[in-house]
């Protein structure tokens, strides 16, 4: 909630001033703060720096799009993220003397790249990991529930490769759901079904509702 709070803030920040912007930073210090999985999707707040209407079959024309970011809420979300692990960091040298903020966590625990006690190698067990959670099954299987999720995944994935009406999808927003499963290729989680997937629900869902407005244009506008 705290980083979609961030990135909502970030968006209203590219026209009416720095308060929102500050905001949004707050938010997304908080955030991070909050679990350290999620930093790479804290950090795609910074796709907001782009205007909404930015296809994403248009990420490799840099140019196009430099223009138009807005470079306060780029650079504004860099000084939160880093301003959030130097905190976090801060506070962990408090308590145990290590300035690494990754010190008294289960980073070594659960993280993928690593041979699995079953066996398995890091390559399944990264793809294990991020089946888990778009599919908000452990151990992953076809679930109903998550349909938006994969649906979301493979449409950003087709819009960043310009394939037929994917590609008008709105490139902070592909990223931003791309960036949702990047901790999956660092840790596995394990708990009830959907814990790792929560953060992922609003921007899938969302996407998912874009889609399905490029393929029933008419029903869209009703």
């Amino acid at each position: 909630g705290l980083i979609y709070s961030a990135a909502l803030l970030a968006m209203r920040g590219r026209h009416h001033g720095g308060r929102w912007l500050l905001a949004s930073g707050v938010c997304l210090v908080f955030g991070v703060f909050t679990r350290l999985n999620n930093l790479p999707f804290a950090m795609a707040v910074a796709a907001f720096c782009l205007p909404l209407r930015q296809p994403a079959a248009l990420w490799w024309q840099w140019r196009t799009w430099w223009r138009r970011h807005s470079p306060r809420v780029l650079w504004g979300t860099v000084a939160a993220v880093v301003c959030a692990i130097l905190l976090f960091s801060a506070r962990t040298y408090y308590y145990t003397g290590d300035l690494n903020p990754l010190s008294g966590t289960q980073a070594s625990a659960r993280s993928v790249w690593q041979s699995s006690d079953e066996g398995e190698s890091p390559i399944e067990n990264a793809a294990n990991s991020v089946l888990l959670v778009i599919t908000m099954s452990d151990p992953p299987r076809l679930d109903p529930r998550g349909l938006p999720l994969m649906l979301a995944i493979a449409g950003s994935v087709l819009a960043l490769a310009g394939v037929g009406r994917f590609r008008q999808l709105p490139l902070n927003v592909v990223l931003f759901c791309l960036a949702s499963i990047a901790g999956a290729f660092v840790a596995r989680g394990s708990a009830y079904p959907g814990r790792f997937s929560i953060h992922m629900v609003p921007v899938a869902a969302a996407l998912t509702v874009c889609i399905a407005a490029l393929f029933w244009p008419k029903a869209a506008r009703r």
